[in-house]
């Protein structure tokens, strides 16, 4: 058996970034695709490690996102965008 040739991929610094990213996402993708997708407000406050008077009040003032169905007063928080508000308001 041969061993596996080796190649050298020469890539700047802009493209080394955008193909990390892109790896990044895919991978996230991934996990995302085995989880439940939307949390109702009780499980994502819990989800968040808050309460849901609380998820109300940062969900109006901070801006987390949800979507509310039409002729609906239920909202609905998508457990990505969740992870992402949380990661970008971390203090």
């Amino acid at each position: 058996m041969q061993p596996p040739q080796i190649q050298v991929v020469t890539l700047t610094t802009d493209q080394l970034e955008r193909l990390l990213q892109r790896s990044a996402q895919i991978a996230v993708d991934k996990v995302y695709s085995h989880e439940k997708k939307y949390l109702n407000r009780r499980e994502a406050a819990a989800y968040l490690s808050i309460s849901p008077a609380s998820l109300d009040r940062m969900a109006i003032k901070d801006g987390i996102p949800y979507i509310q169905p039409e002729l609906s007063t239920i909202k609905l928080y998508h457990v990505k965008d969740l992870d992402e508000w949380a990661f970008a308001n971390r203090h």
